[in-house]
């Protein structure tokens, strides 16, 4: 997505963008199928830095973490306690608000 068009979505909106990518990565680790994960981590990845360029102030911070935890994902690090289903229980918290 440009960056652009990003920029004009709710942050409700770009959480669930962000939201599918992370389901795609737990649905194809499932699968085994290590290469669309990574893929569909990268694109989540991206969409978060998308993100954290447009949001506002007061949620910078939070969309930083976030940021911070799908890196964490990608690198299979467990300097985080949160797995890819956190993740995506995150990001379906924010669409309900």
């Amino acid at each position: 997505m440009n960056p652009e068009r990003w920029s004009q979505l709710a942050l409700k909106e770009q959480m669930g963008h962000i939201t599918s990518e992370l389901r795609r990565a737990i649905v194809w680790e499932e699968r085994a199928d290590f290469e669309s994960r990574q893929k569909a981590l990268d694109r989540a990845l991206e969409l978060v830095q998308m993100t954290l360029s447009t949001v506002q102030s007061t949620r910078r911070r939070e969309i930083a973490r976030l940021k911070e935890a799908v890196c964490h994902c990608i690198a299979e690090s467990r300097a985080y306690d949160v797995t890819l289903r956190d993740l995506e229980t995150y990001g379906l918290s924010h669409l309900g608000s």
